[in-house]
């Protein structure tokens, strides 16, 4: 996330420098983005944080008599930069974006939602869902299925019983989609629909968000 908003003050950097400077060399842009990365460069300690780079950004601008303007330029998108990063932005990784809007995916298709859970695929959970599904068996579809008995304190006490107990006349379901990585299914249990997002790792899916609630009306035939 941070590389992100760096990169991209970087650019308006760089287009400012094309917009507002005639003279445009491969030097100049050389210049500018060494002095813009030195204005990352602190020293931290447990209660303060010297902005080393900057203050060589400052000294240098002091220093330099030719494009001064360029240097001016880099060492203040630089503080702005640092600013926003510091104080603006939290430290999200790319990866919890990602989650989110998978998230987000499941989420919204829902009109109403009871909760939304999700699970680590070492969670003792993984194993209790999987407990009598085999190989041959649509792997998600009973894991889902098994999740939503546990959920509702049905008793099942093995694969036969599993995929024909009396549960089934309350079920009704489908797959709502599939990539590479991630599948979703949807099942409604006794008027209440669950969906969970299966992603695999190893081959093998695990169960990663389930969403409790009402879809929206034409979600599935």
């Amino acid at each position: 996330m941070h590389l992100i908003i760096a990169s991209s003050i970087y650019f308006l950097l760089c287009t400012s420098v094309l917009l507002f400077h005639k003279e445009r060399n491969f030097i100049l842009f050389v210049k500018l983005t060494f002095i813009y990365i030195l204005t990352f460069v602190s020293f931290k300690t447990d209660s303060f944080t010297i902005p080393i780079g900057i203050i060589f950004g400052l000294i240098f601008l002091f220093q330099v008599k030719k494009d001064k303007k360029i240097v001016l330029l880099s060492v203040i998108y630089g503080i702005l930069t640092n600013i926003v990063l510091h104080y603006f932005t939290p430290p999200i990784p790319l990866g919890y974006i990602t989650e989110s809007t998978e998230m987000y995916e499941v989420v919204e298709k829902f009109n109403e939602v009871e909760y939304v859970k999700t699970f680590l695929e070492t969670e003792e959970m993984q194993l209790n869902i999987k407990k009598f599904v085999d190989r041959d068996l649509d792997i998600p579809y009973f894991m889902l299925l098994s999740y939503i008995l546990i959920d509702n304190d049905v008793a099942v006490n093995g694969r036969v019983e599993l995929m024909s107990g009396p549960h089934e006349k309350h079920l009704s379901g489908t797959k709502i989609k599939k990539t590479g990585n991630t599948e979703i299914v949807y099942l409604n249990y006794n008027g209440i629909d669950y969906i969970g997002l299966f992603e695999y790792s190893k081959g093998e899916p695990y169960l990663k968000v389930v969403v409790r609630g009402s879809v929206k009306q034409g979600l599935v035939d």
